[in-house]
């Protein structure tokens, strides 16, 4: 995982206040989001080697499941330093999204960003739609002006902003279509 400082972050976003907020300037970075309900281990790792995908952010609330290899010790197993499990702060239950969560996601994008890495978030549910990782965590993300978010969802790659006005205007979305080789 790369680090950097908040120093260098202001610096690139000409001397403005990294603040919390509407106004909240980095470096703009590209965050995937990605359901791991239909996926195996073998794939989860293909799409985010095909992404470029530093680090996952594992946003379950709880990080157990049902679903073999997908617990967060065999995550971290699987991904070693890739893995960070960010649901205590990140999570869809209560006490939910936090401010300092946002702030860490957006620094950590940020940072991969600058090396030409990206990150992604994970939870278990495949669509997106159905997710805190777009309502609560994508939306925010966008709107902050920290990230642009993209939502992987089967082999499909949908803005985040395309899959809210969909919502929005019950209509479908419009997305890029990829294929893992």
């Amino acid at each position: 995982m790369t680090w950097c400082a908040l120093d260098l972050l202001q610096t690139v976003c000409q001397a403005k206040p990294w603040i919390p907020g509407p106004d909240l300037c980095i470096l703009y970075a590209m965050l995937y989001t990605i359901g791991y309900a239909k996926l195996t281990p073998a794939l989860l790792v293909k799409t985010l080697d095909r992404f470029s995908i530093a680090t996952l952010v594992d946003v379950r609330s709880s990080p157990r499941t049902r679903v073999a290899g997908f617990g967060n010790r065999q995550l971290e197993t699987l991904l070693g330093p890739r893995y960070a499990y960010r649901g205590n702060e990140l999570g869809g239950r209560p006490p939910g999204v936090s401010e300092r969560g946002l702030l860490w996601l957006a620094h950590l994008a940020a940072c991969n960003e600058a090396v030409g890495d990206h990150t992604a978030i994970m939870c278990m549910e495949e669509a997106p739609g159905d997710c805190h990782r777009h309502h609560t965590i994508s939306l925010q993300m966008v709107a902050r002006r920290a990230a642009d978010v993209r939502h992987v969802y089967r082999n499909e790659l949908i803005e985040a902003t395309e899959l809210q006005r969909a919502i929005d205007t019950d209509t479908d979305y419009d997305c890029d279509l990829f294929e893992l080789s």
